[in-house]
């Protein structure tokens, strides 16, 4: 496993897994059978900065928790809440490549169908309702991995669709670190390289970035991975990135090595459980812009001349504020001329 630990100035540490690191907001959405959910969470040593997110459903029974247990918000924080808090997760010393290294941790509280609290020992105590829904009958290890993720502390969102994170009651008080989405798929209506397919997969993925950059911390990513071969390159997510006002800062393979213990899905079918040939796959890392044009900014101030002050950016940035302001009084002032022209 590919997993870097460091630790910052106060002696603790913090996981990164490829891109992803444990001091990350990290939402996923469209998962599968949450194995690459998983995995983060099984590398980080917890997930209590994860929200995993499917368009499957398996939240009818949290409505049997709520008639039954009126007064438990009582007992947990609720999702946003948790998620507002510093973006700070560390974990204690213990050997990330062995799953039964894993402490048992207090759970946050999930859309998963069970009922959890904690007993004040750290153990997370558990009552399992028997689901009869779309995930548990699609992926055969959908019920273990939600349960894994349940008691490392992951905020499970069932029912989400990528297209509508920013209207999501529990979403969008939210802010994140990375949001990822692993292979989009609207479903199967035709060949791959039908114009409507293609259609439909990119309105699906114009969707995902109008709601997603809502939701980002302003030096966040949004990560998308993809097949790059035809006639998965005619879906054009860069071009589709950029209608969002979204900026491509960089194009890495992706290779699922990286990954143990994901397992990509068809997710729609008689063959959802099965996975699809990946082929050469790229993820894709999408900002707003402010903080990235910043950042090259300096940098090529900083690069053009040795040993240069970094209060000279400094001025740079204050100059250009001022012009700006001067620019918009100007611009004031020419409509006001306008419109007392228009009302002579």
């Amino acid at each position: 496993m590919a997993v870097l630990v460091q630790s910052d100035p106060w002696g603790r540490e913090e996981i990164w897994i490829k891109h992803y690191s444990s001091a990350h907001n990290i939402l996923l959405v469209g998962e599968g059978d949450f194995s690459f959910s998983l995995c983060l969470a099984m590398a980080f040593g917890s997930a209590t900065n994860i929200v995993a997110t499917t368009l499957d459903s398996y939240g009818i029974y949290i409505l049997f928790f709520i008639i039954l247990f009126p007064f438990s918000i009582l007992l947990f924080h609720s999702i946003a809440e948790i998620s507002a808090r510093p973006p700070r997760h560390w974990r204690d010393h213990r050997d990330i490549t062995d799953p039964t290294a894993i402490s048992p941790l207090p759970i946050r509280p999930t859309t998963i169908p069970a009922l959890a609290w904690n007993d004040g020992t750290g153990m997370a105590n558990f009552n399992f309702v028997e689901p009869a829904d779309d995930l548990i009958e699609k992926y055969s290890y959908a019920r273990r991995n939600l349960a894994i993720l349940g008691m490392l502390g992951a905020s499970l969102l069932h029912g989400v669709d990528a297209t509508q994170l920013k209207n999501h009651p529990a979403l969008s008080t939210m802010r994140f670190h990375r949001i990822i989405y692993n292979f989009p798929h609207a479903g199967f209506y035709g060949r791959e390289d039908d114009p409507y397919v293609i259609m439909r997969h990119r309105n699906l993925v114009r969707g995902f970035f109008m709601n997603a950059r809502s939701l980002l911390w302003p030096d966040g990513e949004i990560h998308v991975s993809h097949k790059i071969t035809a006639p998965f390159s005619y879906w054009k997510i860069e071009d589709l990135a950029t209608e969002c006002s979204l900026i491509l800062t960089e194009q890495v393979d992706f290779r699922i090595r990286h990954y143990p213990g994901y397992n990509n899905k068809r997710g729609s079918g008689f063959r959802c459980d099965e996975p699809f040939p990946l082929g050469y796959c790229s993820t894709f890392k999408f900002t707003t812009g402010t903080t990235t044009s910043l950042r090259v900014g300096f940098e090529t101030y900083m690069s053009a001349v040795l040993g240069r002050p970094e209060s000279g950016y400094i001025d740079i940035l204050q100059q250009l504020h001022h012009l700006s302001i001067v620019r918009s009084q100007r611009l004031r002032h020419m409509l006001l001329l306008l419109v007392d022209q228009q009302l002579k």
